[in-house]
């Protein structure tokens, strides 16, 4: 099947020199219309009118073709549509990424799939809700299969699941999927672990906090039973995980897990704990996790001196909150304008009676 116009056909004046074509248009709609109405065969026929007829075909014709052909499983058109549309100069969108992870996914194809999705990714355009769901669908669909036929599924295949639920906020879909991982013989990896612990973030259900967290350290610890090592990035990621929900103590403990591991912590663990203590109360915590950086050769940046002038704005103290500045002089950090406004908040938060 022809893909675009040949000089025998004829060339449309309108096509070659890029103007809108009308025919195109009109024919467009067409075939999205016998589309829906479930009558693929003609929209591939109305597609083909284009070709005949010496019109260039635009991004929504191609995109509903593949979807047509889809439909029909004539997956062997999918590479020569997607060469076709790059090679046009054309810029895929959305809906024709979509289009083509919803090819390779219903031709079993998870690989490609993927590899449409992380390109999707890296052209700067946002998947949509229905491009997750397409790919969580197809990697089940895969992963029946493969346990039909006593094959274990990949880590990537995996992966590709727990991302989507994430994405769409179903935290215990994705957790269920990992107890079901295991039962196929696949633990969890940092990519997996990171999309739990950002869906856990991204929750605004406070009802399940602890529970749903208490099943991501568990992933955790079987990530490193497992013996993959956790970097920095994810103690931080799990201390930040403690601190959402409220559990100042655990996130200090991730904290002094990962320096017995012999890892080294960084300045975002540290302000992430010391942020925790800020907002339970526990001043003389944060201070003391102040310290705790500071013997373990950390340098405090803005980011952490702005905690704490925080944490005391936020226990109405203001002296504490302006004995920060004077911290933040020894250590050579300079003051933004956002420092003196928290100092301010600070003042305003006790009234001008009791700074007297």
């Amino acid at each position: 099947m022809p893909l675009r116009q040949t000089p025998e056909s004829g060339l449309c004046t309108f096509c070659v020199n890029g103007n809108s074509c009308r025919t195109v248009r009109s024919r467009t709609k067409l075939i999205n219309t016998v589309l829906e109405r479930g009558r693929p065969e003609e929209a591939q026929q109305i597609f083909g009118s284009l070709i005949k007829g010496g019109h260039k075909p635009s991004l929504i014709a191609y995109t509903t073709l593949l979807a047509a052909l889809t439909v029909q499983k004539r997956f062997n058109y999918i590479h020569s549509i997607v060469s076709e549309v790059q090679e046009s100069g054309m810029k895929p969108d959305p809906v024709f990424f979509n289009a083509v992870v919803n090819a390779f996914s219903e031709s079993r194809n998870m690989e490609e799939a993927m590899k449409t999705f992380l390109q999707m990714k890296e052209s700067g355009i946002k998947p949509a809700i229905n491009t997750f769901n397409t790919l969580i669908k197809g990697a089940e669909r895969v992963i029946l299969e493969m346990q039909r036929n006593n094959v274990h599924p990949n880590e990537r295949t995996c992966g590709i699941i727990i991302a989507g639920y994430c994405k769409e906020g179903r935290l215990k879909d994705a957790l269920r999927f990992v107890y079901k991982m295991k039962d196929l013989g696949v633990y969890p990896n940092l990519v997996i672990f990171n999309s739990l612990i950002k869906g856990f973030l991204g929750m605004s259900d406070s009802d399940t906090v602890d529970e749903d967290m208490a099943k991501c350290r568990e992933v955790f610890d079987d990530m490193v039973n497992a013996g993959i090592p956790p970097d920095v990035h994810e103690y931080s990621i799990l201390a930040k995980g403690y601190v959402r929900a409220m559990e100042s103590e655990k996130a200090e403990e991730v904290l002094n897990d990962m320096i017995r591991s012999g890892t080294r912590p960084n300045v975002v663990i540290f302000t992430t704990v010391i942020s925790g203590w800020c907002t339970a109360g526990r001043m003389e915590c944060a201070m003391r996790i102040f310290e705790k950086m500071c013997v373990c050769g950390i340098s405090p940046n803005l980011k952490a001196f702005e905690t704490l002038i925080w944490g005391y704005a936020e226990n109405k103290n203001p002296r504490k909150a302006e004995g920060v500045i004077q911290i933040m002089e020894a250590f050579n950090v300079q003051t933004e304008k956002s420092t003196y406004l928290l100092v301010a908040e600070a003042r305003r938060g006790v009234g001008s009676g009791q700074l007297s």
